[in-house]
């Protein structure tokens, strides 16, 4: 098992090294449509992204990239959501049962919505190459910036425009 966490591990940081350039900044195009099931029972749709800026993240519970950047994501929800950001992450090319575990086993850290598209078909909606992937979506549900880093510098420069701008 843990041979397989470590290959995964390699498989994952060869495509961010391999796809990070493909990370877009789509300003303007429309966040696509979804209908998921949220670990709280709720449903969650792209509604949920209109009024205030949101980060979207898709992530796995057996990526270990997404497991060091949760707690820098959680750190910069403490810091901003006062602001007015908000935080959806979407588990995907995982099973619910993972990706609860993984969230009860961290419960500090995830303070915000968990959703899970047990089909993938969000993600490919959404354009998902890899995990983890990061949307930073404005009030009006527009894709702003896409990457694969919490402290990628473009992506805080474009969330403090938008959270200085009320989400504009």
């Amino acid at each position: 098992m843990e041979e397989t966490v470590r290959t995964l591990g390699i498989a994952a940081t060869f495509a961010l090294l391999l796809f990070g350039t493909l990370a877009v900044q789509a300003a303007g195009v429309t966040a696509p449509r979804f209908d998921l099931p949220g670990l709280d029972g709720k449903r969650y749709t792209e509604s949920y992204l209109l009024g205030r800026p949101t980060l979207v993240v898709f992530w796995a519970s057996w990526c270990p990239i997404c497991q060091a950047e949760f707690p820098k994501l959680h750190e910069l929800f403490e810091e901003a959501r006062g602001r007015g950001l908000q935080v959806l992450a979407i588990g995907f090319s995982d099973d619910e049962e993972s990706i609860r575990h993984y969230v009860d086993t961290h419960s500090d850290i995830f303070d915000f919505p968990i959703l899970y598209d047990p089909k993938d078909d969000v993600a490919k909606r959404f354009g998902v190459v890899g995990t983890p992937m990061i949307y930073l979506v404005n009030k009006r549900g527009e894709i702003e910036y896409t990457t694969w880093l919490i402290e990628d510098p473009a992506l805080k420069r474009k969330m403090e425009t938008l959270l200085d701008a009320r989400g504009l």
